[in-house]
């Protein structure tokens, strides 16, 4: 089972010394994984028919949590 996302981030430029600071140089790698992550963790509440019938739902619940994690993480998505 594989969900394909894809999402555009900015990188908080006053909060860039702690980003740094937590990851090192591989910030990237670290910020995918944690969106890998919050989907992973969303997309197992739910069962394969309801990507169908609740896709917009979904879809906006993933997009919220993920905006919230990557908040804390010195990070935006647009």
């Amino acid at each position: 089972k594989w969900i394909e996302v894809s999402f555009q981030y900015y990188i908080t430029k006053e909060k860039l010394p702690n980003l740094f600071q937590e990851f090192g140089t591989l910030y990237q790698l670290h910020l995918t994984e944690i969106l890998k992550n919050t989907i992973r963790n969303i997309a197992s509440k739910y069962k394969t028919i309801e990507f169908f019938t609740k896709r917009e739902e979904i879809g906006e619940i993933m997009k919220n949590e993920s905006i919230s994690v990557f908040n804390q993480y010195f990070a935006g998505i647009l």
